[in-house]
């Protein structure tokens, strides 16, 4: 069989690597990047009419610090990171279902205008006519050392998991021979960050590991 690449921070590395190892999966987990907090400075919350996050890891990297904002609606770019939301005190959870400029027009029509962003580093800007952003960079992927056991990995046939576009930049700048690895991104900008030259590069309609490793698993199998 061939493996799945997963080389997404901690902790979503393990959960991931355990949802493909319970779908049967031959599993190569290496994360390369491990996040490091950055402490939020006290703000005021009637400033703002939401939080806003495109990444369950901000409030990963703020556990304890955002009671002052828990009677804020969150805004939250898909299910892990609105799990996470509830899980940090937020009862005013709003859930997208795609990526980030589609929860940004949402929070448009629900009638907000200023916006508390959580946001990690590096961080790709949004922009709406009718919102402002306040980004507050609550955390940092550091990159971490290649391990031999992943250049190996990515020399043979593989599936490769692109959790983020840094990731995907990062895994294909550590593939020798692209025609020979499929490559699985969360969305289609992560895709567009991969390049081109895979066997296959592919992505589901949820952004979410579930759907991704639904596809992986398919081309693990030769489907």
């Amino acid at each position: 069989m061939i493996p799945v690449i997963i080389a997404r921070p901690e902790p979503g590395n393990k959960e991931t690597a355990d949802a493909a190892r319970t779908l049967g999966l031959e599993v190569v987990s290496c994360p390369l990047f491990e996040l490091k907090i950055i402490h939020l400075n006290h703000l005021n919350s009637k400033d703002y009419d939401a939080v806003f996050i495109t990444s369950a890891n901000s409030l990963r990297a703020t556990q304890g610090q955002l009671t002052p904002y828990h009677h804020l609606p969150l805004y939250a770019v898909g299910p892990i990171s609105a799990a996470a939301a509830r899980t940090a005190g937020f009862t005013t959870i709003i859930e997208g279902s795609a990526d980030g400029a589609a929860l940004a027009e949402r929070a448009a029509k629900d009638g907000c205008h200023r916006l508390l962003h959580l946001a990690g580093m590096p961080h790709k800007p949004l922009a709406h006519p009718a919102l402002s952003f306040d980004v507050h960079y609550v955390y940092e992927m550091v990159e971490l050392p290649v391990p031999d056991l992943l250049k190996a990995a990515l020399s043979r046939p593989c599936i490769i998991l692109a959790h983020s576009p840094r990731i995907a930049r990062t895994l294909a700048g550590l593939t020798p021979l692209r025609s020979q690895c499929h490559m699985v991104a969360i969305s289609a900008q992560t895709a567009e960050a991969a390049g081109k030259g895979w066997a296959s590069l592919t992505w589901p309609d949820q952004p979410n590991s579930q759907a991704m490793l639904e596809r992986a698993a398919l081309l693990c199998r030769g489907g």
